[in-house]
């Protein structure tokens, strides 16, 4: 059911917005299917329009799930979010991210992006 849902709201987004087949990153589709919880905060009001957005913690367990190459700005965006919610711990880092997405799902691609994410802010997350 909430599988079905989900390809509901894709393909409405996909027609709302004119956007071409491709428009989401597959790797990503089946991962969000097993997202745990939603945080959202309204992002912009208008007369007849809503708009809505996910936290800043659950936008960084996407982005370490996502976890692309460049051109993709996870990464850098990881980096900013990691910066701006002040993790600076590995241990703070999986809490945050468990809260949204089981764990068990992580690949050695994700893994990866964490170590060296932590290196890159200057600590040390074997």
């Amino acid at each position: 059911m909430i599988f079905k849902l989900l390809d509901n709201i894709l393909e409405f987004t996909k027609f709302a917005f004119n956007l071409s087949d491709g428009w989401i990153n597959e790797e990503i589709k089946e991962p969000l299917k097993t997202i745990l919880k939603e945080d959202k905060e309204t992002y912009k009001v208008y007369s007849n329009l809503k708009i809505l957005k996910p936290k800043a913690e659950q936008l960084l367990a996407m982005k370490i799930l996502a976890a692309r190459p460049e051109p993709a700005k996870d990464f850098v965006d990881a980096y900013i979010l990691c910066k701006d919610l002040s993790i600076t711990t590995k241990n703070k880092l999986m809490e945050t991210i468990s809260t949204y997405i089981p764990l068990k799902i992580m690949g050695e691609r994700q893994i990866n992006f964490i170590k060296y994410l932590g290196k890159d802010l200057g600590y040390d997350w074997e």
